[in-house]
């Protein structure tokens, strides 16, 4: 967790690892642990044609989709709590309402 204090408080993403993110796109579009080989090509087509259009958009320099509010204000919060860490007392209370803030 330490190693993203700085990347929070600058307001940078807390992961650099794009590939999970992707990855749980993908698994949530093929829905079946074990798909058919056919299930499997119709959805590796869908994501050409997903990452296609959104070069085509890039292209065409339109803002990319907003976040999610939720995450929006997970970050505010999160940062807020960061930010605080110089003045806490008591480091074992701010750690457990990082985690807490963590497991919602």
């Amino acid at each position: 967790m330490w190693n993203h204090h700085e990347a929070v408080l600058a307001g940078l993403p807390r992961s650099s690892n794009l590939a999970e993110g992707w990855h749980n796109g993908f698994a949530g579009m093929v829905a079946t642990p074990n798909p058919s080989i056919w299930h499997f090509l119709d959805c590796l087509k869908l994501e050409q044609d997903i990452t296609e259009w959104k070069m085509v958009k890039q292209q065409m320099k339109e803002s990319p989709e907003p976040r999610r509010k939720k995450w929006i204000e997970y970050d505010a919060r999160l940062q807020a709590l960061i930010e605080d860490y110089d003045n806490e007392e008591d480091k074992l209370d701010f750690l457990q309402r990082v985690g807490t803030l963590m497991s919602v």
